[in-house]
């Protein structure tokens, strides 16, 4: 199953810059642990906004609950996150 996870700056987190950097670091170390375990098909950070997206490939929907649940950048409330099941209609081989 495949799954979205919009990631969106929360601009009233409070936290310093050092904090966000911090929070954010912390995040990516994730985000690289799940790709290297293949439970992330590609992600990355939006061009125009403060945000991103990520794209799991997990057996469930719980399974997707929990990777966003562990994630330093949502569970510290820098980025808030959306979870989207997500049918893919064209993939190129």
């Amino acid at each position: 199953m495949y799954f979205v996870i919009l990631y969106t700056f929360n601009a009233s987190c409070g936290y310093s810059e050092a904090e966000q950097q911090k929070f954010f670091a912390d995040h990516v170390r994730y985000i690289k642990s799940l790709h290297a375990s293949k439970k992330i098909v590609m992600s990355g950070a939006y061009n125009d906004i403060n945000g991103g997206l990520v794209i799991l490939e997990v057996e469930s929907r719980k399974e997707a609950e929990i990777i966003m649940a562990e994630d330093p950048a949502l569970k510290s409330s820098l980025y808030h996150g959306e979870l989207h099941e997500w049918q893919v209609v064209f993939k190129q081989s």
